[in-house]
């Protein structure tokens, strides 16, 4: 089995036999995800960057609609934004995506 204790200089290609020779088969995806990056840890660095920018996204797309929804009520005459359900889930939906922005935007040891 391999750890992370390849010297992160080694070249692909030694890295890639290394792992062929470990494991009868096809090595699994993460094992060799992690020998081609230079470890565990930058993989899952990578993965968590992405889930960060992937929230972030998602809370402003829940601010544009939101706006929308808004000013589309707005437009509606004697109805109540505060009871509508489209913006009740705009509005929860953009509190969740926030909240695991904030989260992945913090150091791990914070966390």
């Amino acid at each position: 089995m391999m750890d992370d204790s390849h010297p992160h200089n080694a070249d692909a290609t030694t890295l890639l036999a290394d792992l062929y020779r470990d494991f009868a088969g096809p090595p699994p995806r993460a094992v060799l995800s992690a020998a081609l990056l230079g470890g565990r840890h930058p993989r899952d660095a990578g993965r968590i960057a992405a889930a960060g920018r992937l929230a972030s996204r998602l809370a402003a797309d829940a601010r544009l609609g939101i706006a929308r929804r808004r000013a589309a009520c707005g437009r509606i005459p004697r109805h109540d934004p505060r009871t509508d359900p489209w913006l009740a889930r705009l509005v929860a939906d953009l509190a969740l995506h926030r909240a695991s922005a904030v989260a992945h935007s913090m150091p791990s040891a914070i966390l």
